[in-house]
């Protein structure tokens, strides 16, 4: 369970940052966090443009190569006009090479991301891919497994600060206490994970969608909680 502690761990902390809906790139580029919610701004954007876009009846019996096209082309237009925005969250990375690599992951993740949550992109997908059966969606045993592990989280993130236990504490220390509260759930959880997910539960794949689906729960469930770990890195 190492593999999906940090990749989880690793989104759920990062998010916590106010204002977040004011500010659309919250978090390090160098983060799954950072990553994770540059991917789902950026593809709900592209999704809006497919959705918009003239030819959008026609997509379920298009040509494979035009739908292939279209696709693409959205993909490349949103991430151009972006561009300001990529480098931003770049320079706000300690690390070297940031831009570079979120250009080079992008339109992978980007893509994933529509065919899984946008009906537009999931269509043209098919038609110049033949199966969309081949991207994974969430089953209503993860939907529900994602809903009840994050309102435990949310819960605790209360209860700790119902004890003022985040009081005049510093990052560090507030991250210390949130992560043994986390191991704790992760590892009780551990079970139902495999259960769930089978082998794969310890994946890369499913820790990564796993954290963002978590991240995107608490988001809406619990904000005022997440933004108790302001400064977290």
């Amino acid at each position: 369970m190492k593999l999906l502690l940090a990749s989880c761990c690793a989104v759920v902390l990062a998010l916590a940052n106010p204002a977040h809906a004011a500010r659309p790139l919250p978090v390090p580029a160098d983060t799954v966090a950072g990553q994770a919610l540059l991917t789902k701004k950026l593809a709900a954007e592209t999704c809006q443009q497919l959705t918009a876009n003239p030819k959008h009846d026609l997509f379920a019996s298009m040509a494979a190569a035009e739908a292939q096209q279209i696709f693409e082309q959205a993909l490349s237009v949103v991430i151009e006009k972006r561009v300001g925005d990529i480098r931003q969250l770049a320079r706000n990375s300690a690390k070297a090479s940031v831009y570079d690599n979120l250009r080079a992951v992008l339109p992978t993740a980007m893509a994933l991301e529509m065919v899984r949550r946008c009906p537009a992109a999931a269509t043209l997908f098919g038609r110049f891919k033949g199966e969309i059966a081949t991207v994974p969606t969430p089953t209503a045993a993860e939907n529900a497994f994602i809903e009840s592990w994050g309102n435990e989280l949310c819960q605790r993130l209360a209860a700790l600060q119902a004890k003022g236990m985040f009081q005049a504490k510093d990052p560090a220390e507030r991250l210390a206490l949130f992560r043994r509260e986390y191991t704790a759930s992760l590892a009780a959880r551990g079970p139902q994970i495999m259960q769930i997910y089978g082998p794969a539960g310890n994946s890369q794949q499913v820790s990564d969608s796993m954290g963002r689906d978590i991240a995107s729960f608490m988001e809406q469930k619990c904000p005022q909680m997440l933004m108790l770990l302001k400064g977290i890195k």
